[in-house]
């Protein structure tokens, strides 16, 4: 793992530990190690969190708040005064867009899945 992501590794041990990967095995245990490492892939602020994740910047759980308070406020707004059409957008966040990737091709079209549905007694309108 420190291979694949060195330079988070590097960073989030100097600054937060203010120690070199070096006194791994040497004046600090492997078991020591680990258990800092843990740590640091349960705070979406440090460095290793974000690379091992694929985010793109990190991001405190206070941040975290503040852009849901955020995209709450934009759309209690857009609500209230009547908007009609497309809603808001919401703040971007650090990790990738999951609705962007798709997995695979369909084998099987909607309406077989709406038939296999009924079939299985289903009974809710096709959207």
């Amino acid at each position: 793992m420190i291979d694949a992501h060195r330079g988070a590794f590097e960073y989030d041990w100097r600054t937060r530990f203010g120690k070199s990967l070096r006194v791994v095995g040497r004046s600090m245990s492997w078991g020591e190690s680990l258990r800092l490492t843990e740590q640091l892939l349960e705070d979406p602020s440090s460095r290793v969190a974000v690379s091992v994740a694929g985010w793109d910047y990190p991001a405190t759980r206070e941040l975290l708040a503040v852009m849901d308070a955020y995209d709450l406020t934009h759309q209690i707004a857009w609500v209230q005064g009547g908007k009609k059409g497309q809603r808001p957008k919401p703040y971007p966040r650090p990790w990738p867009d999951q609705k962007k990737e798709r997995i695979g091709v369909p084998s099987v079209s909607q309406d077989q899945v709406l038939a296999a549905l009924r079939l299985a007694g289903h009974d809710s309108p096709a959207p």
